[in-house]
């Protein structure tokens, strides 16, 4: 069967790699507004990513607040908003796309597939989504925060199918490999390939065997040229 439609992981997929370094950097001043330790405050933050991507720690403030109290400090509300505002910019910074991402999203577009984003996220990316330049180029969205699960559960990926409205069979998953997204995607039914982004700061991640490919613009040559797909 021929490709169809195509999901892609969002960060370190769509996005620039991530490095622990750059996390680092952008953390600093949030641990700063509510009172921590900017390394203590970032494994904190990173532990509890998960609880985050899937809403059970609450809103973005809530959150901060929570990490803050489990390093022993309680930020007043106005620290808590001047931790959200870094945040909010360096969620900014974290959803800088690669070069070649409108372009290839473009591509598929004008060759009749369809397209979905399926993100481990917290809220800060779903609230973000519609302004930026990526939305317009994507038919289906599914965010972790939203439905309250992340990757490898198998909702997220049926809930992709579900909006895509092809079978899994005609859909191409394409990752950096994080949450163990590209074995989901494969028992999921789609095909799967990992997109390199050997820096990019991940969590859950683990070894993959399957097909590899150097940049988002090799996902046009995957699911073949117009005629192929005219044929399929």
């Amino acid at each position: 069967m021929t490709f169809r439609a195509v999901a892609f992981d969002f960060y370190g997929t769509l996005t620039m790699p991530i490095t622990r370094t750059r996390q680092r950097a952008h953390l600093a001043p949030v641990a700063a507004a509510v009172g921590c330790d900017p390394e203590s405050f970032r494994r904190v933050w990173a532990k509890s990513f998960y609880e985050r991507a899937t809403g059970r720690f609450g809103t973005v403030a809530e959150s901060l607040f929570r990490v803050a109290r489990t390093l022993g400090e309680c930020p007043d509300a106005d620290q808590v908003q001047a931790a959200c505002d870094a945040l909010r910019a360096d969620t900014r910074d974290y959803t800088t796309l690669r070069p070649e991402a409108i372009s290839t999203l473009t591509a598929l577009r004008a060759r009749g597939l369809r397209t979905a984003v399926v993100s481990d996220c917290t809220t800060e990316l779903a609230d973000s989504w519609p302004a930026l330049e990526v939305a317009t180029h994507v038919d289906v969205t599914v965010f972790s925060c939203v439905l309250g699960r992340h990757k490898p559960d198998p909702e997220l990926y049926r809930q992709a199918l579900h909006g895509l409205e092809v079978p899994a069979a005609a859909c191409l998953y394409v990752g950096d490999g994080g949450s163990d997204e590209l074995a989901g995607a494969v028992r999921a039914g789609m095909a799967a390939v990992r997109i390199e982004s050997a820096e990019h700061l991940s969590y859950g991640q683990r070894p993959w065997v399957g097909p590899r490919i150097d940049g988002l613009a090799a996902v046009l040559d995957l699911v073949g040229t117009p005629d192929d797909i005219t044929r399929g």
